[in-house]
């Protein structure tokens, strides 16, 4: 089933923003958000790679030092447009 309901939310949120607010506003709070996410799915997999949690077969694993950088990345990009200004 599609979920209408929740499509047609999502459609009216997203066009009143593009109404009201500034395109640059929206694209910037849009690009921190998504690295904020970025950062908490990084943080989660340095969480799950310290607590040695098993991973399922046949997954794709790397070094814990790749979601460490992945956390990194995204604070600098974060916290850089005011350090720089």
């Amino acid at each position: 089933h599609t979920p209408v309901l929740s499509t047609g939310i999502v459609t009216a949120v997203i066009l009143a923003l593009a109404l009201f607010f500034p395109i640059g506003t929206l694209a910037e709070t849009t690009t921190q958000f998504i690295l904020v996410v970025f950062t908490l799915v990084n943080l989660s997999l340095v969480f799950l790679k310290i607590r040695k949690v098993p991973t399922p077969d046949g997954a794709y694993t790397v070094g814990i030092w790749v979601p460490i950088g992945g956390v990194i990345a995204c604070l600098l990009l974060l916290v850089g447009p005011w350090v720089l200004t």
